[in-house]
C-alpha cells in the first residue's frame, strides 16, 4: 500500500514536469507575424500574395495585408537568426514576388527577390500564351529557371547542362528528358516556359 502511493506521487511530479517542459519549450507565435495578417488596422486593406524559397522553416506561398515589411516575412517563414540590412528588412513586401533566403552559418545574410513566379502566384490565366511573361528555357539563367515550380538548383542545372549537350531544346516537352524531370514537374510547369 505505501509502495502505490509512493508510487503515484511520483507520478504526479512525472506528469507536471512534463507539462511544464511542454510549456517552457513549445513555440508561441510571433505577435508581430500574427499582426501581419490579423492586424485590425489592416482589416481593409488588399492581400498580397508572395511566395518563399531558400533555407526556412516555411516555405511556399504566404498572405499578407498590403504594406507589410521583409522584417514580417521573415518572422512568418521562421526566421529569428539574420544578418541583413535593417533598411532591407523595412522594405514593403510586393504582390507575387518570389523571396529567397539565402543563408550562411546558420544566418540569413541576404534576401533577394524577383517577379518571374507572378504567373503562378496571381490569374494564371492570365499569362498562357503571352510570351513575354514566359520562361525561355533555351535562354534562362540559373536564377531564373529556379524561379519556376519545382525547379531547384540541380534541376536547374541539369535543364542548362542538357541544352549545352542538345543544341536546345526543339519543343518544350522536350524538357521530360532532362534528369529529374518528370511528368508532373512538366505538368507544373508547362504554361510557363517556352523554347522560342
Amino acid at each position: 500500500m505505501r509502495l502505490l502511493r509512493i508510487l503515484k506521487s511520483y507520478w504526479y511530479a512525472f506528469v507536471i514536469g512534463l507539462l511544464a517542459i511542454i510549456f517552457v519549450f513549445m513555440p508561441t507565435p510571433n505577435e508581430s507575424t500574427l499582426n501581419v495578417v490579423h492586424n485590425e488596422a489592416h482589416k481593409d486593406s488588399e492581400k498580397i500574395c508572395v511566395y518563399v524559397k531558400g533555407e526556412v522553416s516555411i516555405k511556399g506561398k504566404m498572405y499578407f495585408y498590403k504594406g507589410a515589411k521583409i522584417r514580417d516575412l521573415m518572422l512568418s517563414s521562421g526566421m529569428t537568426d539574420y544578418t541583413v540590412p535593417s533598411t532591407k528588412l523595412d522594405e514593403e513586401l510586393i504582390d507575387a514576388f518570389t523571396y529567397t533566403f539565402d543563408m550562411k552559418e546558420g544566418k540569413c545574410v541576404n534576401v533577394s527577390n524577383n517577379s518571374t513566379k507572378l504567373v503562378t502566384l496571381v490569374n494564371t490565366s492570365k499569362v498562357k500564351g503571352n510570351k513575354s511573361d514566359l520562361i525561355n528555357i533555351n535562354t534562362a539563367s540559373e536564377s531564373e529557371l529556379m524561379s519556376l515550380d519545382d525547379i531547384g538548383k540541380d534541376r536547374a542545372n541539369n535543364i542548362i547542362k542538357y541544352r549545352k549537350e542538345n543544341g536546345g531544346f526543339k519543343d518544350i516537352e522536350e524538357i521530360k528528358k532532362v534528369d529529374s524531370i518528370g511528368e508532373s514537374t512538366y505538368a507544373k510547369i508547362k504554361d510557363f516556359i517556352t523554347c522560342e
